[in-house]
Protein backbone atom coordinates (compact mmCIF):
# COMPACT_ATOMS: atom_id res chain seq x y z
CA UNK A 1 0.00 0.00 0.00
CA UNK A 2 1.44 3.81 -1.05
CA UNK A 3 2.52 5.32 1.73
CA UNK A 4 0.06 8.95 2.41
CA UNK A 5 0.96 12.09 1.18
CA UNK A 6 2.91 14.21 3.25
CA UNK A 7 1.27 16.78 5.04
CA UNK A 8 1.94 20.20 6.62
CA UNK A 9 1.77 19.26 10.11
CA UNK A 10 4.41 16.44 8.71
CA UNK A 11 6.68 18.93 7.45
CA UNK A 12 6.31 21.11 10.45
CA UNK A 13 6.66 18.59 12.86
CA UNK A 14 10.12 17.37 10.57
CA UNK A 15 11.45 21.14 11.16
CA UNK A 16 10.56 21.95 15.01
CA UNK A 17 7.54 24.57 13.86
CA UNK A 18 4.39 24.84 14.38
CA UNK A 19 1.99 24.69 11.28
CA UNK A 20 1.38 27.67 10.70
CA UNK A 21 4.86 28.81 10.19
CA UNK A 22 5.55 25.95 7.45
CA UNK A 23 2.06 27.57 5.82
CA UNK A 24 3.29 30.86 5.60
CA UNK A 25 6.90 30.11 4.61
CA UNK A 26 6.04 27.61 1.33
CA UNK A 27 3.19 30.28 0.53
CA UNK A 28 5.76 32.78 0.26
CA UNK A 29 3.00 35.54 2.38
CA UNK A 30 3.84 39.13 3.02
CA UNK A 31 3.56 38.20 6.77
CA UNK A 32 5.96 35.05 6.39
CA UNK A 33 8.49 36.87 8.91
CA UNK A 34 10.76 33.78 9.78
CA UNK A 35 14.21 33.62 9.87
CA UNK A 36 16.64 32.83 6.84
CA UNK A 37 17.50 29.47 8.87
CA UNK A 38 14.06 28.91 9.85
CA UNK A 39 12.94 29.23 6.45
CA UNK A 40 15.76 26.69 4.73
CA UNK A 41 14.93 24.14 7.31
CA UNK A 42 11.17 23.92 6.33
CA UNK A 43 12.41 24.17 2.66
CA UNK A 44 14.87 21.57 3.35
CA UNK A 45 12.06 19.31 4.95
CA UNK A 46 9.49 20.00 2.68
CA UNK A 47 11.93 18.51 0.25
CA UNK A 48 13.07 15.21 2.12
CA UNK A 49 9.36 14.18 2.99
CA UNK A 50 8.39 15.04 -0.91
CA UNK A 51 5.65 17.64 0.05
CA UNK A 52 3.87 19.18 -2.05
CA UNK A 53 0.58 21.43 -1.92
CA UNK A 54 -3.18 20.38 -2.38
CA UNK A 55 -3.58 22.74 -4.88
CA UNK A 56 -7.30 21.41 -5.24
CA UNK A 57 -8.16 21.74 -1.00
CA UNK A 58 -6.72 25.73 -1.13
CA UNK A 59 -8.66 26.24 -4.36
CA UNK A 60 -11.89 25.48 -1.91
CA UNK A 61 -10.82 27.10 1.26
CA UNK A 62 -10.04 30.52 -1.10
CA UNK A 63 -12.37 29.89 -3.58
CA UNK A 64 -9.68 30.74 -5.99
CA UNK A 65 -6.83 28.12 -8.27
CA UNK A 66 -4.00 30.32 -8.35
CA UNK A 67 -3.71 30.00 -12.15
CA UNK A 68 -4.10 32.45 -14.76
CA UNK A 69 -4.69 31.17 -18.41
CA UNK A 70 -2.76 33.05 -21.47
CA UNK A 71 -4.40 32.75 -24.82
CA UNK A 72 -2.52 32.62 -28.09
CA UNK A 73 -2.60 31.74 -31.60
CA UNK A 74 0.06 30.88 -33.35
CA UNK A 75 2.28 29.26 -31.33
CA UNK A 76 5.31 29.02 -33.41
CA UNK A 77 5.36 33.10 -33.52
CA UNK A 78 8.10 34.18 -31.72
CA UNK A 79 6.23 36.75 -30.14
CA UNK A 80 4.20 34.73 -28.62
CA UNK A 81 6.87 32.25 -27.30
CA UNK A 82 8.26 35.53 -25.90
CA UNK A 83 5.36 36.82 -24.30
CA UNK A 84 4.75 33.01 -22.25
CA UNK A 85 7.74 32.95 -21.34
CA UNK A 86 7.56 36.54 -19.53
CA UNK A 87 3.90 36.23 -18.24
CA UNK A 88 5.49 32.86 -16.59
CA UNK A 89 8.65 34.89 -15.25
CA UNK A 90 6.43 37.45 -13.49
CA UNK A 91 3.57 34.89 -12.41
CA UNK A 92 5.40 31.81 -10.86
CA UNK A 93 7.30 33.82 -8.33
CA UNK A 94 4.25 35.42 -6.81
CA UNK A 95 2.56 31.69 -6.62
CA UNK A 96 0.45 31.58 -9.89
CA UNK A 97 0.81 28.84 -12.06
CA UNK A 98 -0.02 29.56 -16.18
CA UNK A 99 -2.00 27.44 -18.10
CA UNK A 100 -1.48 28.32 -22.10
CA UNK A 101 -4.59 28.11 -24.65
CA UNK A 102 -4.26 27.90 -28.37
CA UNK A 103 -6.73 28.98 -29.97
CA UNK A 104 -6.99 29.31 -34.18
CA UNK A 105 -9.47 30.33 -36.60
CA UNK A 106 -11.77 26.94 -36.24
CA UNK A 107 -12.49 27.62 -32.86
CA UNK A 108 -15.65 29.20 -31.89
CA UNK A 109 -13.75 32.46 -29.99
CA UNK A 110 -15.77 33.66 -27.31
CA UNK A 111 -17.61 30.01 -26.42
CA UNK A 112 -14.20 28.23 -26.80
CA UNK A 113 -13.35 30.77 -23.85
CA UNK A 114 -16.41 30.49 -21.82
CA UNK A 115 -15.62 26.68 -21.95
CA UNK A 116 -11.82 27.21 -20.61
CA UNK A 117 -12.98 29.24 -18.12
CA UNK A 118 -15.31 27.06 -16.61
CA UNK A 119 -13.65 24.06 -16.71
CA UNK A 120 -9.97 24.95 -16.00
CA UNK A 121 -11.29 27.59 -13.30
CA UNK A 122 -8.59 30.39 -13.79
CA UNK A 123 -8.97 32.93 -11.86
CA UNK A 124 -8.45 35.18 -14.75
CA UNK A 125 -7.35 35.33 -18.36
CA UNK A 126 -4.53 37.24 -20.61
CA UNK A 127 -5.69 37.20 -23.79
CA UNK A 128 -3.39 37.43 -26.88
CA UNK A 129 -5.57 36.31 -29.77
CA UNK A 130 -6.62 38.51 -32.36
CA UNK A 131 -9.45 36.17 -33.17
CA UNK A 132 -11.11 36.24 -29.80
CA UNK A 133 -11.13 40.24 -29.94
CA UNK A 134 -12.22 41.39 -33.45
CA UNK A 135 -15.71 42.20 -32.92
CA UNK A 136 -15.95 40.34 -29.78
CA UNK A 137 -15.51 42.32 -26.70
CA UNK A 138 -19.26 42.50 -25.81
CA UNK A 139 -19.56 38.53 -25.12
CA UNK A 140 -16.70 38.95 -23.37
CA UNK A 141 -17.98 40.49 -20.54
CA UNK A 142 -19.87 37.68 -19.72
CA UNK A 143 -16.58 35.59 -19.58
CA UNK A 144 -16.88 34.79 -15.80
CA UNK A 145 -13.76 35.77 -14.78
CA UNK A 146 -10.86 39.17 -15.16
CA UNK A 147 -9.40 39.19 -18.39
CA UNK A 148 -6.66 41.37 -19.69
CA UNK A 149 -5.78 42.26 -23.33
CA UNK A 150 -2.78 42.08 -25.23
CA UNK A 151 -2.57 44.44 -28.25
CA UNK A 152 -5.12 47.32 -28.62
CA UNK A 153 -9.12 46.92 -29.99
CA UNK A 154 -11.37 49.40 -30.76
CA UNK A 155 -13.66 49.92 -27.99
CA UNK A 156 -10.83 47.93 -25.48
CA UNK A 157 -10.41 49.70 -21.95
CA UNK A 158 -8.44 46.92 -20.34
CA UNK A 159 -5.35 45.98 -22.59
CA UNK A 160 -1.86 46.45 -22.89
CA UNK A 161 -0.20 47.00 -26.11
CA UNK A 162 2.93 48.54 -27.97
CA UNK A 163 2.54 51.51 -30.15
CA UNK A 164 2.64 50.10 -33.90
CA UNK A 165 1.65 53.32 -34.66
CA UNK A 166 5.09 54.98 -33.43
CA UNK A 167 7.39 51.74 -34.78
CA UNK A 168 6.01 51.93 -37.74
CA UNK A 169 7.40 55.26 -38.00
CA UNK A 170 10.77 54.46 -36.96
CA UNK A 171 11.22 51.41 -39.47
CA UNK A 172 10.17 53.91 -42.16
CA UNK A 173 12.73 56.99 -40.91
CA UNK A 174 15.36 54.64 -40.74
CA UNK A 175 14.87 53.53 -44.79
CA UNK A 176 14.18 57.10 -45.52
CA UNK A 177 17.43 57.98 -44.23
CA UNK A 178 19.03 55.21 -46.10
CA UNK A 179 17.56 56.95 -49.44
CA UNK A 180 14.75 54.35 -49.99
CA UNK A 181 12.04 56.52 -52.09
CA UNK A 182 9.57 53.56 -52.95
CA UNK A 183 9.21 51.59 -49.57
CA UNK A 184 6.42 48.60 -49.27
CA UNK A 185 4.64 47.77 -45.98
CA UNK A 186 3.22 44.60 -44.94
CA UNK A 187 1.80 45.07 -41.68
CA UNK A 188 -0.16 41.75 -41.45
CA UNK A 189 -4.21 41.12 -42.04
CA UNK A 190 -5.56 44.32 -43.25
CA UNK A 191 -8.85 45.75 -41.41
CA UNK A 192 -8.08 44.68 -37.90
CA UNK A 193 -6.51 47.01 -35.79
CA UNK A 194 -3.05 46.36 -35.06
CA UNK A 195 -2.39 46.47 -38.91
CA UNK A 196 -5.05 49.74 -39.60
CA UNK A 197 -2.37 51.30 -36.47
CA UNK A 198 0.60 50.35 -38.60
CA UNK A 199 -0.56 51.26 -41.83
CA UNK A 200 -1.34 54.72 -40.23
CA UNK A 201 1.75 54.84 -38.97
CA UNK A 202 3.68 54.07 -42.78
CA UNK A 203 1.65 56.86 -44.49
CA UNK A 204 2.36 59.55 -42.03
CA UNK A 205 5.94 59.02 -41.77
CA UNK A 206 5.89 58.62 -45.86
CA UNK A 207 4.63 61.72 -46.09
CA UNK A 208 6.28 63.27 -43.68
CA UNK A 209 9.45 62.40 -45.81
CA UNK A 210 7.90 63.85 -48.88
CA UNK A 211 7.40 60.39 -50.30
CA UNK A 212 4.53 60.17 -53.13
CA UNK A 213 1.63 58.17 -52.03
CA UNK A 214 1.95 56.09 -55.25
CA UNK A 215 5.19 55.03 -53.88
CA UNK A 216 4.21 53.43 -50.49
CA UNK A 217 2.68 50.27 -50.78
CA UNK A 218 0.68 48.41 -48.05
CA UNK A 219 0.48 44.86 -48.69
CA UNK A 220 -2.18 42.61 -46.64
CA UNK A 221 -0.96 39.30 -45.58
CA UNK A 222 -1.87 37.19 -42.75
CA UNK A 223 1.06 36.67 -40.48
CA UNK A 224 1.77 32.84 -41.27
CA UNK A 225 5.22 32.36 -43.37
CA UNK A 226 3.50 30.72 -46.56
CA UNK A 227 1.13 33.45 -46.70
CA UNK A 228 3.32 35.90 -46.27
CA UNK A 229 5.93 34.39 -49.32
CA UNK A 230 2.50 33.75 -51.26
CA UNK A 231 1.76 37.95 -50.91
CA UNK A 232 5.37 38.91 -51.75
CA UNK A 233 5.38 37.17 -54.65
CA UNK A 234 2.12 38.40 -56.03
CA UNK A 235 4.04 41.83 -55.32
CA UNK A 236 6.87 40.91 -57.35
CA UNK A 237 4.71 39.96 -60.18
CA UNK A 238 3.12 43.25 -60.24
CA UNK A 239 6.64 44.93 -60.88
CA UNK A 240 6.45 47.94 -58.69
CA UNK A 241 9.74 48.62 -57.92
CA UNK A 242 9.94 49.23 -54.41
CA UNK A 243 13.52 49.23 -53.15
CA UNK A 244 12.62 48.00 -49.40
CA UNK A 245 10.42 46.17 -47.14
CA UNK A 246 8.64 46.65 -43.70
CA UNK A 247 7.51 43.34 -42.06
CA UNK A 248 4.85 43.54 -39.30
CA UNK A 249 6.55 40.74 -37.87
CA UNK A 250 9.55 37.61 -37.90
CA UNK A 251 7.43 35.01 -39.84
CA UNK A 252 6.21 37.95 -42.58
CA UNK A 253 9.59 39.12 -42.53
CA UNK A 254 10.59 35.48 -42.97
CA UNK A 255 8.30 34.73 -45.43
CA UNK A 256 9.20 37.88 -47.80
CA UNK A 257 12.83 36.44 -47.85
CA UNK A 258 11.59 33.31 -49.11
CA UNK A 259 9.98 34.97 -51.97
CA UNK A 260 12.86 37.28 -52.77
CA UNK A 261 15.19 33.98 -53.04
CA UNK A 262 12.85 32.43 -55.41
CA UNK A 263 12.44 35.31 -57.09
CA UNK A 264 16.94 35.30 -57.74
CA UNK A 265 16.70 38.33 -55.09
CA UNK A 266 18.83 39.11 -52.41
CA UNK A 267 18.64 41.04 -49.27
CA UNK A 268 19.94 43.63 -49.09
CA UNK A 269 21.71 44.08 -52.45
CA UNK A 270 18.65 44.11 -54.22
CA UNK A 271 15.57 45.10 -51.75
CA UNK A 272 16.22 46.24 -47.99
CA UNK A 273 14.26 44.59 -45.10
CA UNK A 274 13.11 45.52 -41.63
CA UNK A 275 10.69 43.83 -39.03
CA UNK A 276 8.71 45.41 -36.49
CA UNK A 277 9.58 42.83 -33.86
CA UNK A 278 13.19 41.69 -32.46
CA UNK A 279 14.33 38.04 -31.45
CA UNK A 280 16.09 35.53 -31.82
CA UNK A 281 15.48 34.58 -35.40
CA UNK A 282 15.85 37.74 -36.32
CA UNK A 283 19.68 37.74 -35.27
CA UNK A 284 20.56 34.49 -36.30
CA UNK A 285 18.43 34.63 -39.76
CA UNK A 286 20.87 35.10 -42.91
CA UNK A 287 21.24 37.91 -43.39
CA UNK A 288 20.23 39.01 -40.14
CA UNK A 289 17.01 41.44 -39.96
CA UNK A 290 17.27 44.88 -38.72
CA UNK A 291 14.40 44.85 -36.00
CA UNK A 292 12.59 47.05 -33.89
CA UNK A 293 12.63 46.31 -30.54
CA UNK A 294 9.98 46.20 -28.19
CA UNK A 295 9.47 45.97 -24.17
CA UNK A 296 8.25 42.23 -23.97
CA UNK A 297 9.28 41.30 -20.42
CA UNK A 298 7.29 45.30 -19.58
CA UNK A 299 4.32 43.56 -21.89
CA UNK A 300 3.74 40.85 -19.82
CA UNK A 301 5.04 42.27 -16.31
CA UNK A 302 2.23 44.79 -16.68
CA UNK A 303 -0.25 42.09 -17.82
CA UNK A 304 -0.03 39.69 -14.77
CA UNK A 305 0.11 42.83 -12.33
CA UNK A 306 -3.16 44.18 -13.93
CA UNK A 307 -4.94 40.93 -13.80
CA UNK A 308 -3.83 40.51 -10.60
CA UNK A 309 -5.15 43.71 -9.53
CA UNK A 310 -8.57 42.73 -10.97
CA UNK A 311 -8.74 39.41 -9.37
CA UNK A 312 -8.41 41.08 -6.08
CA UNK A 313 -11.25 42.90 -7.03
CA UNK A 314 -9.09 46.43 -7.35
CA UNK A 315 -9.21 48.60 -10.98
CA UNK A 316 -6.53 48.29 -13.15
CA UNK A 317 -3.95 50.96 -14.56
CA UNK A 318 -5.58 50.49 -18.20
CA UNK A 319 -5.52 50.79 -21.37
CA UNK A 320 -1.17 51.17 -21.54
CA UNK A 321 0.58 51.64 -24.87
CA UNK A 322 3.84 50.52 -24.28
CA UNK A 323 6.64 52.86 -26.83
CA UNK A 324 9.23 50.36 -28.53
CA UNK A 325 12.82 50.46 -27.32
CA UNK A 326 14.35 51.34 -30.58
CA UNK A 327 15.76 49.68 -34.04
CA UNK A 328 18.48 47.62 -34.05
CA UNK A 329 20.30 47.64 -37.12
CA UNK A 330 21.48 44.46 -38.76
CA UNK A 331 22.74 42.97 -42.59
CA UNK A 332 19.30 43.14 -44.14
CA UNK A 333 19.06 47.16 -44.54
CA UNK A 334 21.68 49.80 -46.48
CA UNK A 335 21.64 51.97 -49.52
CA UNK A 336 19.15 51.90 -52.51
CA UNK A 337 20.48 49.92 -54.99
CA UNK A 338 22.75 50.97 -57.93
CA UNK A 339 20.46 51.88 -60.90
CA UNK A 340 17.56 51.66 -58.93
CA UNK A 341 14.69 54.26 -59.77
CA UNK A 342 14.37 55.79 -56.54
Amino acid sequence: MPSARPTLRDVALAAGVDVSTVSRVLRQTKDAATSAETSARIRDAADSLGYRPNLLARTLKTARSNSIGIVVPYLDHPMNQQLIAAVEDVARPLGQSVIIYHVDEGHKPVHTLQDLASYSQVDGMIIAARVIMEGELGPLQSLGCPYILINETAGAADAVAFDNRAATHLATDHLVGLGHRRIALFPGPLGRFNAERRREGFLAATERAGLRPQDAFVVGSPHGYREAADAMADFLAGEQGASAIIAATIPIALGVNAALIDAGLSVPKDLSLIVMHDGTLAEIARPSLTSIRFPIADLGRIAVEQLLRKIGGQSANLPQRLPPLGLVERQSTGPVPPGHPD
